[in-house]
C-alpha cells in the first residue's frame, strides 16, 4: 500500500508540475500580449505626434510664404515709391536747368 501512495504521489507531484508549468506558458503569453498592446499604444503616439508635426512644418511653410509675399508686395511698393520720386526729382532738375539756358 505504501508504494500505491508513492505512486499517487509521484503522480500527483508530475501534474502539478505540468500544471506549474502551463500556467508560468500561461503568464509569459499573457506579458507578451500585454508588452505587444503597450508598444502599438507608443507606435499609434508616435505616428501620432509625426502627422503634427508633419502639420506644423507645412503651416511654418505656408507662413514663411505668406511673409515671403508680402515683403516681397512691401518691396514693390517702396521701389514704386522711389522711382516716383526720382522722377520727380528729375522733373524738378530739368526744369530748373531749362529757365536757365534760356
Amino acid at each position: 500500500e505504501l508504494v500505491a501512495v508513492r505512486s499517487e504521489l509521484e503522480a500527483f507531484k508530475k501534474d502539478a508540475s505540468l500544471e506549474e508549468s502551463r500556467h508560468q506558458e500561461q503568464l509569459a503569453k499573457q506579458h507578451r500580449i500585454e508588452e505587444e498592446r503597450d508598444f502599438r499604444g507608443k507606435l499609434e503616439k508616435l505616428q501620432t505626434m509625426q502627422l503634427e508635426v508633419d502639420q506644423l512644418g507645412d503651416d511654418e511653410q505656408l507662413l514663411v510664404q505668406e511673409e515671403k509675399k508680402q515683403f516681397h508686395h512691401q518691396l514693390q511698393g517702396v521701389a514704386q515709391d522711389l522711382t516716383s520720386t526720382l522722377r520727380e526729382l528729375e522733373t524738378k532738375a530739368v526744369a530748373d536747368e531749362c529757365p536757365k539756358q534760356l
